[in-house]
C-alpha cells in the first residue's frame, strides 16, 4: 500500500468517523487517518451488503463526520442523508463543488472532484475537508445575521468599576460578556446572552470553567480548536481576519482587534443591534513594577494586584498579557468608525472608564 502524501491540517483530529462504502480506498483512507490523525473510525456504512439502504447501518451511531468515496450512492445521499458533515468524492466526473442549501438538509454538502490519479487524491483530500470545514462553520454563523435588528444590547467589560446592582439591571436585556463573568453568577440572577474569550492566556488557564458555561451562544476564534485545545460542543468557532473592515461577515471572519470587547462590539453590529452601552470599560492596568519596562510580548505573573471586578479575578502565580493601550485605543476607535458606517451608536455607561474614545452617558440615566 502507498503513503498517503497528505499534509493537511489536523481538522479531522481525534474525531469520530464513518466511511462508505468498505472499499480498498476506503480501508486506506481510514488506515491513514487512525495513524496519522486519531480518528476514532466507527466503521464503514453498508459492509458490502447489496440491496439495503445505507442508511439503515447508522441508526443511533454518534459520530462527526462521514467520508464517502463511491460514485454510486449520489442520488441516495443526495435525498436523504441526515448528517451534519457529509463529504462525497466521485473519482469519475466532473470536479464540481455544491453548497445544497436549497435542500431539506439545509447545512449539508456534497463535494465532488475529478480523481484522475489516486496519488494525487492522497495528495488533496484532506486539504478539501479542511476547506469544506470553513465553509459549514460560516454557515452556521451566518444565522446570527440581524437577529437582533433594531434591538439594544450591554456589552461586559470586566474593569473594577463594574458592579453587581449594574450588572442585576441589564438580565432582561441582549447581552454580552467574556472572560470570567462567571464571577458574577453567585450574586446576581444575569447570565450573559452571548459569551466570548478571545484571550489565548485566559482560555489555557480557565479552560474547564469556560466550558461549564451556559448562554444562548459562544463565540471563540479558531485558534482554540484543536489541536491547541479539545473542541468544545456548543461553540461557534470564527476564522480571524488579518484585517479590518467594516462590512461584517461574521461567517467569514473577524478581525481580533487587540481585546475582545473589540470582538464583542463586532458580533453585536453583524446581529443588528443599533444601540450599545459599554460597562465595567475602565481602561486602567496597575502593571507590577517588576515587569515594567520588560518586552511586552513576556506575560505578567499576577501579584495579586486588582484590575477587575472582582478581587479573585486573577490569584498570584497566574499569568496575564500585557496591555498595549495605544493599540486597545485604536480598536475602539476602528469599532467607533466602524459603528459609524453601520449605523450603530456606541455609548460609554461605565461608572469610571479612562477611555475618551466613545460619548460618555450615566447608567443611572438609561431606562430599564
Amino acid at each position: 500500500m502507498r503513503e498517503f502524501r497528505s499534509n493537511a491540517p489536523n481538522v479531522l483530529e481525534y474525531s469520530r468517523v464513518l466511511f462508505a462504502p468498505a472499499s480498498e480506498l476506503t480501508l486506506e483512507l481510514q488506515k491513514h487517518l487512525v495513524d496519522e490523525f486519531n480518528i476514532t473510525s466507527i466503521g464503514f456504512i453498508d459492509k458490502f451488503k447489496q440491496g439495503k439502504s445505507i442508511f439503515d447501518s447508522v441508526n443511533g451511531l454518534s459520530f462527526d463526520f462521514v467520508i464517502v468515496a463511491s460514485p454510486n450512492y449520489q442520488i441516495e445521499i443526495l435525498k436523504n442523508f441526515p448528517f451534519t458533515d457529509l463529504y462525497y468524492v466521485e473519482y469519475r466526473s466532473v470536479s464540481r463543488f455544491y453548497d445544497f442549501k436549497r435542500l431539506s438538509c439545509a447545512r449539508h454538502f456534497l463535494i465532488k472532484q475529478n480523481i484522475q490519479f489516486y496519488e494525487w487524491f492522497r495528495g488533496n483530500f484532506l486539504a478539501k475537508l479542511q476547506e469544506l470545514k470553513h465553509i459549514k462553520r460560516g454557515f452556521a454563523l451566518k444565522q446570527y445575521k440581524n437577529t437582533h435588528l433594531g434591538k439594544r444590547a450591554f456589552i461586559l467589560a470586566n474593569g473594577p468599576s463594574l458592579n453587581t446592582n449594574d450588572i442585576e439591571k441589564t438580565k432582561n436585556d441582549i447581552s454580552f460578556a467574556a472572560n470570567k463573568i462567571w464571577l458574577t453568577f453567585e450574586d446576581t440572577d444575569f447570565r450573559p446572552t452571548y459569551y466570548c474569550v478571545t484571550d489565548y492566556l485566559v482560555m489555557t488557564q480557565n479552560y474547564s470553567q469556560i466550558a461549564k458555561l451556559e448562554s444562548d451562544g459562544k463565540f471563540f476564534p479558531d485558534y482554540f480548536l484543536p489541536p491547541v485545545l479539545p473542541k468544545l460542543n456548543n461553540v461557534h468557532y470564527f476564522d480571524c481576519l488579518s484585517e479590518i473592515t467594516s462590512d461584517i461577515h461574521l461567517e467569514k471572519g473577524i478581525y481580533p482587534g487587540h481585546t475582545v470587547i473589540f470582538t464583542m462590539i463586532m458580533l453585536a453590529i453583524y446581529m443588528g443591534i443599533k444601540e450599545i452601552y459599554l460597562i465595567g470599560l475602565d481602561h486602567r492596568f496597575l502593571i507590577p513594577k517588576n515587569f515594567i519596562g520588560r518586552d511586552t510580548e513576556e506575560p505578567i505573573v499576577s501579584e495579586g494586584e486588582v484590575n477587575h471586578f472582582h478581587p479573585d479575578y486573577r490569584k498570584p502565580g497566574e499569568k496575564w498579557a500585557q496591555p498595549q493601550m495605544e493599540e486597545l485605543t485604536q480598536a475602539f476607535i476602528n469599532a467607533k468608525e466602524i459603528a459609524k458606517v453601520n449605523d450603530v451608536e456606541i455609548l460609554n455607561a461605565s461608572r469610571y472608564s479612562e477611555l475618551t474614545v466613545f460619548q460618555r452617558v450615566s447608567f443611572d440615566e438609561i431606562d430599564f
